[in-house]
């Protein structure tokens, strides 16, 4: 590794901040906290398109989904065509 870092710049700049940052404590929560919302946000998004898939096979309007869950009426195609699949 030490090889890699003292014959690159751009290596050695981003080892140097590597080891800032995984040192300090409190830039560190934040990063896991900024994940974990992160991951939050996919988990729902994930589960309105899971939602939105159910109401498709039910007959729903795209229209009314698209209201309803705020997904495009593009990304409902989308969804309705790969649940035909």
């Amino acid at each position: 590794m030490h090889v890699l870092i003292k014959n690159d710049s751009v290596m050695e700049c981003a080892h140097e901040s590597y080891k800032e940052f995984t040192s300090n404590d409190e830039i560190f929560e934040i990063y896991e906290a900024s994940n974990i919302a992160y991951a939050r946000e996919q988990g729902i998004e994930q589960g309105i398109e899971e939602t939105a898939g159910k109401m498709l096979k039910e007959g729903f309007d795209i229209e009314l989904i698209a209201r309803v869950t705020n997904i495009s009426e593009d990304r409902l195609f989308e969804l309705r065509d790969k649940i035909g699949e």
